[in-house]
Order: structure tokens, then sequence, then C-alpha cells
């Protein structure tokens, strides 16, 4: 796409403001899907279940520690382990252990 050089700089302006939108509303998903997430593990929590897994194939730092935060108190309570592993496929990618700390380095 070609476009006039007067118009370069209005174009950038737009698109810099489209992507802090972007942005903002792929947050605001993020916080949805961590608290529906939340909402079921803790389910299965009060189901009895002890040790929890979470696969996701991209998902950031933020939000895992926003996922192992929101289960904090409820993973405490039934004495329970979070595993979220986060990655395209098997061999790769990063794990977070979360829980009692005395379980946590108890199973580390």
């Amino acid at each position: 796409m070609s476009v006039p050089q007067e118009k370069l700089l209005e174009r950038y302006d737009e698109n810099a403001r489209k992507a802090v939108e972007h942005e903002r509303a792929a947050k605001s998903l993020a916080a949805e899907v961590v608290t529906l997430l939340g909402q079921a593990l803790r389910c299965r929590l009060d189901n009895g279940e002890r040790a929890l897994h979470v696969h996701r194939p991209a998902a950031d730092a933020d939000f895992v520690k926003a996922l192992a935060a929101s289960l904090d108190e409820a993973l405490a309570e039934a004495q329970g382990l979070l595993l979220v592993t986060a990655g395209p496929g098997a061999g790769e990618g990063t794990f977070t252990l979360a829980g009692p700390p005395d379980l946590v380095d108890a199973a580390s």
C-alpha cells in the first residue's frame, strides 16, 4: 500500500493508536481468562483435587503470575499445588509451580 508522503505521519499516528487499543483489549481478555480459569481450578480444588496442571501454548509471565496469585488462598487452604506450563510443544517452554511454600519446596 502506498501512502502519500504528506500522510505518512498521520498514518503512523493512527497505527500507533490502534496498537495501543489492541494491547489494552488483549490485556483485558487475558484478565478475563485468568478469572474464568481460576474459578474452574478452584472448583477442582473444592472437589478434592490437590495437584492441578494447566498448559497454555502461549502465555507470558504476567498471565502465569496472575493465575497463580488468583489461587494463592485456595491452594493454601487445600494444601494443593498448581503447575502451569507454557510453550508450543513437548520439550519446549517454561513452567511455574505455585502453592504453599513448604509444598513447593518439597516438590522442587
